[in-house]
């Protein structure tokens, strides 16, 4: 764990209707995990509202919930990445309001290294499919397991972080919150998660 006594300064604030000047939309099929979906690219997101700012300020980034989808056809939706990276001794902070679940869809909250999958992943916040609860989860380089994995969660999905292992499955523990993913979340009000990247580890 990191000393408690860290302190940290703003760098930057991404919210408001300036919300989206500083991502970069990922413009493409999905090629990644090989879902059935497009993520466009930021004008096909602003025109077909599936990335905006509403009245109350809050950045809004969805699927398309209304076309008619043949089989065999993917969907459109957004990802989106930051255009600012940020090193060790960073810490990162989201509130969500709502999160989509249900069936076949993946939200996710995460972060990379440049030369992704070397150099691994942080997964804040991530809900698969049917799931009930938040997932959180690394993904490293061969040699790095999680040696006290009731820390965080005593809900352990995997302690093998590498991302060669489980392809790529990472070491994964499960909020055991009721209200951390799903309707019981939505109607909470939402969460906010921080990721402390720090030297001495990351919480």
């Amino acid at each position: 764990m990191a000393s408690a006594t860290a302190t940290y300064s703003l760098v930057n604030s991404y919210q408001g209707s300036s919300f989206f000047n500083d991502w970069a939309f990922y413009g493409s099929f999905d090629n990644l995990t090989n879902g059935d979906a497009i993520f466009v690219n930021s004008s096909v997101a602003t025109s077909s509202q599936l990335a905006y700012v509403n009245s109350a300020g809050n950045a809004i980034i969805k699927v398309d919930n209304t076309s008619t989808v043949l089989f065999n056809d993917k969907r459109n939706t957004v990802r989106i990445a930051s255009n600012d990276r940020y090193s060790v001794g960073s810490v990162w902070v989201t509130d969500m309001l709502h999160v989509p679940y249900g069936c076949s869809v993946w939200p996710a909250w995460w972060s990379q290294a440049p030369a992704w999958p070397a150099g691994g992943e942080i997964d804040t916040f991530e809900g698969v499919n049917l799931v009930t609860n938040q997932q959180m989860g690394l993904h490293t380089d061969p040699g790095c397991t999680q040696v006290s994995p009731v820390q965080t969660s005593t809900l352990i999905n995997s302690t093998d972080c590498s991302y060669l292992t489980n392809s790529n499955q990472g070491c994964i523990v499960t909020n055991p919150a009721p209200t951390s993913y799903g309707a019981d979340f939505a109607s909470a009000g939402g969460g906010v998660w921080i990721t402390e990247f720090a030297e001495t580890g990351i919480s």
